[in-house]
């Protein structure tokens, strides 16, 4: 089981890098398996980058929450 409130608060602390380079993200999903599904907004759809963020995101999640096994772009 994913503790979720400790998802959304890694979420809350990056979120104004994400704004600052003029896109956003929404959590579509956190299943109970481990699996966070991410939707990329704005700027953050089109990005190169955008493999790298995810890969950024979930390391930062997997370190900060164990139970989180793979982020997932929607």
């Amino acid at each position: 089981m994913v503790d979720k409130k400790a998802v959304e608060l890694v979420f809350k602390r990056i979120k104004p890098l994400f704004v600052e380079h003029k896109g956003d993200f929404q959590v579509k999903e956190i299943t109970d398996d481990g699996i966070v599904k991410v939707k990329l907004i704005g700027e953050c759809q089109l990005c190169v980058y955008k493999e790298k963020t995810r890969r950024a995101i979930e390391t930062m999640l997997k370190n900060e929450v164990p139970s989180v096994k793979k982020v997932e772009i929607v």
